[in-house]
């Protein structure tokens, strides 16, 4: 497929008619979209609140110990990566660990 240069177009639109996006959200696809991008933030703004509620002045020390926990499993990420080059993440460790790879035992087990 050859794009023509020839002709009037308007800047902005494309070129090739297949390659064309329809403009066309109804109510509920705006709402939900909507609500996708609000979320996260929605979330992370109620987080602070609610846990300062649950453990008062020890707060901070539970983010603390959130951040600390989140790093040993960021941690444990990498190492698998290095390990393991597979674009399946979480899915992929865990299946290397307890079921191996064919030419390795799993992690725990002896051949």
């Amino acid at each position: 497929m050859s794009i023509d240069n020839r002709g009037d177009t308007w800047p902005g639109r494309p070129l090739v008619k297949e390659f064309a996006l329809e403009r066309k959200l109804g109510l509920a696809e705006t709402v939900g979209l909507s609500l996708s991008v609000v979320g996260p933030t929605v979330a992370m703004a109620f987080n602070a609140s609610l846990v300062a509620r649950a453990a008062g002045r020890a707060a901070p020390l539970a983010f603390v110990i959130g951040t600390v926990a989140l790093g040993v499993v960021a941690l444990s990420f990498v190492s698998f990566s290095k390990r393991v080059a597979h674009a399946g993440s979480a899915y992929v460790y865990i299946g290397q660990t307890l079921v191996g790879d064919g030419d390795s035992p799993p992690a725990g087990r002896c051949r």
